[in-house]
């Protein structure tokens, strides 16, 4: 029978040994998905257990159970070890790396906290990481920006004159400029290439004008997706001579390049996304979605007070930016309110929770 060894290394301590988590992500993706593989537990340190003594790898019984020793010298209990993180059991998983007498073996065990685990003979120590998600929080009032009169805009990401290192976009996200044009205000005709462009209005009417050959309105409750592949030229403007135009654009790295460009639109009812994720946009031919170019998802939500609601990622690897575009939320245990947003990577589902009558803007896109 084998012998079972843990230690809990902290978080912090594993991104200091930024070596080993590099070479241990590198290992993990070939089996596991990329969502599956951020640190926030971990059993012993790669390479480093050939340095562990037999004694710190011996269990000890203590009371019937099976006890090890920390390196801080601490007895931990095993079981308890393993139940300490049920708190994350809905939204983590568990790897058991499984360590022959010297080097990583490359089998991968996907478990959960609670599963049982059987331990093939021949080897001798078991490593497991519990997976955690990472998130990142802009608020309101971190947004870029740009007002010219008759075109008032908030950047997101990085953008026009306004540029934030550390907001170049999120994963294959580029662009989300929320925008509000003025009566009669006008985008002249300028040109686009490899990038999949999707307007979303939120008040009034959008007419759009393309090198295509497209020219119509896009209004609030639709939505439109262009891919701009190898290149395509148009104008976007508001009509209307008493009523602004509010609308979300949003621009997604494509994963092909150099792709015939293409103009879509469509009507989505409201009762659709009441209390559920209505899909507007997908890369994988969900019917009544507008196509792009990429393994990607744009989705609405209207959430009552005191509601909750869930989001399951439909691709591996991928992250999804959530904005509050009214009300207030919890989401993953950060309070979110008008047009902050949120950033979640690495983890399978996302719990929100509804302070408010809310309404949310979700998008998701590989994070590589």
């Amino acid at each position: 029978m084998c012998k079972r060894f843990a230690q809990i290394v902290p978080l912090e301590v594993i991104e200091r040994e930024q070596s080993f988590y590099n070479e241990l992500l590198a290992l993990a993706k070939k089996k596991m998905s990329a969502r599956e593989v951020v640190l926030a537990l971990t059993i012993a340190l790669g390479k480093r257990t050939d340095k562990v003594g037999k004694s710190q790898r011996t269990h000890r019984r203590n009371g019937g159970r099976k006890r090890h020793r920390s390196r801080g010298g601490r007895q931990r209990n095993i079981r308890e070890s393993s139940s300490s993180y049920g708190t994350f059991h809905q939204r983590c998983s568990i790897i058991l790396l499984y360590l022959s007498k010297t080097s990583l073996r490359r089998g991968f065990f996907l478990s959960t906290p609670r599963s049982n685990i059987i331990h093939p003979e021949e080897q001798d120590v078991v490593f497991v990481i519990v997976l955690g998600m990472k998130k990142i929080i802009h608020r309101e009032r971190e947004r870029g920006g740009a007002n010219i009169g008759w075109l008032q805009s908030r950047f997101s990401f990085s953008f026009s004159n306004w540029h934030e290192p550390s907001r170049m976009g999120f994963g294959r996200l580029r662009v989300i400029n929320d925008d509000v044009i003025a009566p009669l205000g006008k985008f002249g005709m300028h040109s686009h290439h490899d990038f999949e462009i999707i307007t979303i209005p939120l008040v009034g009417t959008v007419t759009h004008e393309d090198s295509l050959g497209n020219i119509g309105e896009v209004h609030a409750g639709e939505a439109q997706a262009m891919s701009a592949g190898t290149g395509v030229v148009h104008s976007e403007y508001n009509a209307s001579k008493t009523e602004p135009l509010s609308l979300f654009q949003i621009w997604i790295e494509p994963n092909v390049q150099g792709a015939k460009p293409r103009y879509t639109q469509a009507r989505f009812d409201s009762v659709g996304r009441k209390n559920s994720w209505q899909i507007l946009v997908s890369g994988d031919g969900i019917p009544e979605t507008l196509p792009v170019h990429q393994n990607a998802r744009i989705a609405r939500a209207d959430v009552d007070a005191n509601k909750s609601l869930s989001y399951a990622m439909s691709h591996e690897g991928t992250g999804a930016y959530i904005i509050v575009i009214e009300g207030r939320v919890e989401i993953e245990g950060e309070h979110l309110s008008r047009r902050d947003a949120i950033g979640i990577s690495e983890t399978g589902t996302i719990s929100i929770f509804a302070t408010s009558p809310s309404s949310l803007l979700l998008i998701e896109v590989p994070m590589r």
